[in-house]
């Protein structure tokens, strides 16, 4: 997300992937205040998990090299999801 950017995960993920999808629903956990990087140029980053359901409207992966270096499809009963 760019700064004073609300979520908007159909622009990332297509920037990072290349995978264009339509969002079903989604959840956004805060972030922790204190858990704040700082990096060796200056850039200042908090993150924060965005938890989504969605139908992708393309199959093909791709990996920028940057902000994504790995990407693959499973099978969502490979998913342990326990609550």
């Amino acid at each position: 997300m760019d700064v004073g950017e609300s979520v908007v995960a159909v622009r990332e993920v297509a920037e990072e992937t290349r995978i264009r999808w339509r969002s079903r629903a989604w959840s956004v956990s805060t972030p922790i205040p204190r858990h704040v990087m700082v990096y060796h140029d200056g850039e200042v980053r908090q993150e924060f998990s965005v938890c989504f359901h969605a139908r992708p409207l393309t199959d093909q992966l791709h990996m920028d090299g940057k902000a994504t270096k790995a990407a693959k499809w499973i099978e969502i009963s490979r998913i342990d999801i326990r609550l």
